[in-house]
């Protein structure tokens, strides 16, 4: 009996021992647990609520997008451009996306081929934005090119064109064939012959059989000089 009276009491010492830690630690420390832990919710709140806006913004986006190209279908064009312009402002994608088609509804307007000068502008911007994807930026790089093809200095329009070949761009053979294009306007057939050549070498597809057809053709023109 007093062996296992001893050992209650060791025991009782024991825990008041474990409890007056947990006492002390709780005061020391107490408070940054509970704020850690306000700030864990906080913190997964705003990432639930930021995620739910964008979502928000996205669907707003594609909806005034939408839009935009249907006032354009219906012959609406100036209303299409100005809310393709408003849609421009707010940055992103959809931004992106509808610079593309102001640019070409623009260029529509003045009945040509050709862009307009203020989609020319319209290119360049797209191109310099870092904000957009890269694979939008070399298409408008080489929109930018290829509206300013008869125009323009062929040396820088070809420096342009070797800043957006760098890295994966999916538009290289088309960026290839502009390439070759202002190297036998600069006067420089031999590189003009040497890209077609090997533009005769690109994987036949649907998209680029026209393009490896045009570099056969000056291929020949080209040898025959």
């Amino acid at each position: 009996m007093l062996r296992k009276g001893m050992d209650d009491l060791f025991h009782e010492i024991q825990e008041d021992i474990r409890l007056e830690k947990i006492q002390k630690f709780w005061q020391s420390y107490g408070n940054y647990i509970v704020a850690g832990l306000v700030a864990v919710v906080i913190i997964s709140a705003s990432v639930t609520y930021w995620r739910h806006h964008q979502y928000k913004v996205r669907v707003e986006e594609s909806q005034l997008y939408s839009a935009a190209l249907g006032l354009a279908q219906d012959g609406k064009v100036e209303a299409a451009i100005a809310s393709l312009a408003a849609l421009s402002g707010r940055g992103g994608t959809y931004a992106a996306l509808a610079d593309f088609h102001r640019a070409a509804l623009l260029t529509k307007q003045q009945k040509t081929k050709t862009p307009s000068q203020e989609a020319i502008k319209i290119y360049e911007q797209i191109s310099r934005n870092r904000s957009v994807d890269a694979k939008l930026r070399h298409l408008a790089t080489l929109h930018l090119v290829m509206g300013q093809v008869g125009t323009a200095e062929p040396k820088p329009m070809m420096e342009l064109l070797r800043v957006a070949k760098v890295g994966s761009n999916p538009w290289s053979v088309l960026n290839s064939e502009m390439m070759a294009v202002l190297a036998h306007k600069s006067g420089d057939v031999a590189q003009a012959k040497s890209i077609y050549e090997d533009l005769l070498q690109t994987r036949s597809t649907a998209l680029y059989s026209n393009v490896r057809l045009r570099a056969k053709i000056m291929s020949i023109r080209l040898g025959s000089n």
